[in-house]
């Protein structure tokens, strides 16, 4: 009777055991997937804003690039206050040459870019001619700034 209830014992301690291990590995799983997708989404939203910005207060390089000359690109004629020109000249690149727009931002990522009109409720610029709908991971920034003398959103988003 006495080694019965120690191999009782010993059988239902290896079954507690044996549950508690399983729980925490499926926990420590969980939680490593989602700290992934945690830093995935970090990663897009530090591209997203850091290109933003230097879109929206660098002017580029040369100052007055064009779609032939350009080292480094800026849409601003000053601080978020941008040039018609070079958002033209940006989309134009965009829609031609969207990996080498890619590369000179330095983004590994897709991105979409859009302008929109606060004063009238319009989209007055978008590149490249996506749907944000069709991807998984979305990181936008949005910033208010000021094209043509009025009011706009400038949207730039990284997505996956």
């Amino acid at each position: 009777m006495k080694a019965q209830v120690f191999t009782m014992d010993f059988i239902i301690s290896i079954i507690l055991f044996m549950s508690m291990m399983i729980m925490i590995s499926i926990l420590w799983s969980t939680l490593t997937i989602d700290l992934e997708s945690k830093k995935s989404f970090d990663d897009m939203m530090f591209q997203a804003l850091s290109t933003s910005e230097l879109l929206v207060k660098d002017g580029g390089n040369p100052t007055n690039w064009t779609t032939s000359v350009f080292y480094s690109l800026g849409l601003a004629e000053s601080e978020n206050v941008l040039e018609w020109r070079k958002i033209s000249y940006f989309v134009e690149l965009v829609l031609n040459d969207y990996s080498s727009v890619k590369d000179v931002l330095g983004l590994s990522d897709d991105f979409y870019f859009e302008l929109y009109d606060l004063t009238n409720s319009t989209t007055i610029v978008s590149a490249p001619l996506i749907s944000l709908e069709s991807y998984d991971n979305v990181a936008a920034v949005n910033r208010i700034v000021l094209v043509n003398n009025s009011l706009a959103r400038f949207s730039f988003a990284i997505v996956r």
